[in-house]
């Protein structure tokens, strides 16, 4: 799997992503009604986004502005590394942006913890932005165990 086509899945993934959590922030900060957020009584998102358990988990900042600029983050060092290769050790972005998703991970996979045994309810929104945040980390985590392949075989190749 090469490089550059990871950084574009993980960059499509970032901005798809940025798109929930603008929203999820927007219907946090009542600047907007969330139609569709509330399908039933477990499924609601003004329920999860009102929770004090939820709404600030780094620092007192809101949740949705840590994935706001997370995600934004993301995006714009995978721009850097696919407009500029020719800067030193660009190839290394990669694993910034690695470290990033995994601890978006954590934090998502934390936030729904909360969202499921405390609050007991689920936002749609919430889990569409943590799949994105997963799906990045498994193409990353993918591409990562394809490297080392790569290596292993050419290690081996030199010891014989």
């Amino acid at each position: 799997m090469r490089q550059e086509i990871v950084i574009r899945i993980v960059m499509v993934c970032a901005i798809i992503g940025l798109g929930f959590s603008l929203y999820l922030h927007l219907i946090h900060s009542g600047l907007q009604n969330a139609p569709g957020c509330r399908i039933n009584d477990y499924i609601d998102c003004e329920k999860v986004l009102a929770a004090k358990q939820y709404t600030a988990v780094l620092f007192g900042i809101p949740n949705q502005v840590v994935a706001i600029c997370g995600f934004s983050l993301v995006f714009t060092l995978g721009m850097i590394r696919l407009r500029f290769p020719y800067i030193p050790h660009s190839d290394k972005i990669i694993f910034f942006i690695a470290g990033l998703n995994t601890f978006g991970a954590c934090l998502g996979t934390y936030l729904q913890y909360i969202s499921v045994t405390v609050i007991h309810n689920l936002c749609p929104f919430c889990v569409a932005a943590y799949s994105c945040d997963l799906t990045s980390l498994s193409f990353e985590s993918a591409y990562f165990i394809t490297l080392y392949r790569e290596y292993r075989r050419k290690t081996r190749n030199k010891q014989t």
